[in-house]
């Protein structure tokens, strides 16, 4: 870990930290500039065409770049406070501060964009980066190093190689502020890491994002908005439909839906599909390869493990306990349930420590399912009639709520959860209000009134 240690101590010796401006304009160069490198670093490790690995993962986190140079001088202003008597005469201003060090630890299902959106809201804050890379995903891994050795000087950011042990040794020495994404039980490791210290932890762990489709919404539309967001990247992505409740009158007309659109998307053999990925490994295919014997696939079925294939599956007869409906599936096995009652249904999806990162629903009446969303679950979305849309924004923060996660990255919610706030107070150097130090001759009400315009 020398030369960890060594890197630390060179981002540290400047206490102000790297200029956010030149920093993200650095990033913007190297996206537009080797963009394309990336693109096939993951589709060597996922097997994805070049829409799907360019446009959710360099494409997108250079949309942000742009969107934080439009707006971080906005984002950076000191914002005048209210004065409270005691303070009177003088001035009170908030102003955002970087932490120093953002450790930005990634998965693999999104190797590099998971990265470099938190990367872009660090470096708006003022944050120098050591970026962890997962060795889930070595080609991606190997041209994120070699691009920002190339593009950053080391103060500013740099890859760390490795396994978790290298994770753990950044959040426990190095981290001033850490954001994980992962699974929910390594996100508490690492925050148990980060309360030692403590520093503050930003964590996005997935979930058991549901679906509801009422008897009402468009059986096609939704059908093919619910297979999109379940299909893309072979269903290896944290906020997809994991799986979906339908009112039983529209089951059979749903599920023959789905099938066509897999059809209208893949083709007759989506193993043949430019546009389909794969599995990231075999210990991954193994996992989701059990799933599928808790239920009978409508469409899809068993894959192939020598090529990382599981075709795009829709499973019925579902066991109300199966843990497909309480487990995060992380792959493309869509599990569908029929519902006679939607509030019931509703009311009883995750709350708590199982609140998922998304809810989605689907019906003609999209006020009154977006009501019934809010009010019977806790997530840290909600769309209507849509699946995935929701995360393509540069201006809209990204995270969950409860065993989802917590903080926030994208837009100016990005750029706090990156920074702190500091108070800085300037008072009168002679003048003071009367009455603030013993012997106290100052009336009760007089006190409580004060206390009041405080």
């Amino acid at each position: 870990m020398k030369d960890l240690e060594e890197l630390v101590q060179l981002q540290r010796r400047d206490p102000a930290g790297p200029d956010p401006r030149r920093s993200l304009g650095i990033l913007r160069s190297m996206l537009r500039d080797r963009g394309e490198e990336i693109a096939e670093a993951i589709r060597h490790d996922l097997g994805r065409c070049w829409l799907e690995s360019w446009s959710a993962e360099p494409g997108l986190a250079l949309a942000e770049t742009q969107y934080a140079l439009k707006h971080l001088r906005r984002w950076r202003r000191a914002c005048r406070c209210r004065l409270s008597p005691p303070m009177i005469p003088g001035r009170v201003r908030s102003r955002r501060e970087p932490y120093g060090i953002a450790v930005i630890i990634g998965p693999w299902n999104y190797p590099a964009g998971l990265l470099l959106s938190p990367m872009v809201s660090a470096l708006a804050a003022g944050n120098s980066v050591i970026l962890k890379p997962s060795e889930r995903a070595p080609a991606t891994a190997e041209v994120m190093f070699k691009l920002i050795e190339e593009y950053f000087p080391k103060e500013t950011a740099a890859v760390a190689g490795g396994s978790g042990d290298v994770a753990r040794w950044l959040v426990a020495n190095a981290a001033d502020v850490v954001c994980f994404t992962g699974s929910g039980r390594t996100g508490k490791n690492v925050m148990a890491d980060a309360a030692k210290r403590p520093v503050p932890a930003i964590l996005e762990l997935g979930g058991v994002n549901p679906c509801f489709v009422s008897r009402d919404a468009d059986l096609r539309a939704s059908a093919r908005r619910i297979a999109w967001g379940k299909y893309l990247g072979a269903g290896q992505t944290c906020l997809a439909p994991n799986h979906v409740f339908v009112h039983r009158s529209v089951f059979g007309d749903f599920v023959s839906e789905l099938g066509s659109a897999v059809k209208e998307f893949y083709g007759e053999n989506p193993m043949e599909s430019p546009d389909y990925g794969r599995i990231i490994d075999g210990a991954a295919w193994d996992r989701l390869e059990g799933m599928l014997h808790h239920g009978r696939a409508a469409t899809g079925g068993t894959g192939s493990r020598e090529e990382l294939y599981i075709p795009p599956t829709v499973l019925v007869d579902i066991d109300d306990g199966s843990p497909l409906l309480h487990e995060e599936i992380f792959g493309p096995i869509l599990p569908v349930v029929p519902f006679d009652s939607l509030e019931e249904t509703v009311a009883g999806t995750g709350k708590g420590d199982d609140s998922p990162l998304a809810v989605y629903g689907f019906s003609a009446d999209k006020r009154g399912m977006e009501e019934m969303l809010v009010r019977n679950t806790r997530s840290g979305s909600v769309t209507v009639n849509g699946t995935l849309h929701r995360i393509v924004s540069s201006s809209i923060g990204f995270g969950g709520v409860g065993g989802s996660g917590f903080g926030r990255y994208r837009g100016i919610e990005g750029y706090r959860a990156f920074s702190w706030e500091r108070i800085v107070l300037r008072k009168n150097g002679r003048f003071e209000m009367p009455l603030l130090y013993p012997p106290y001759r100052i009336h009760r009400r007089f006190v409580k009134f004060m206390l009041k315009h405080i």
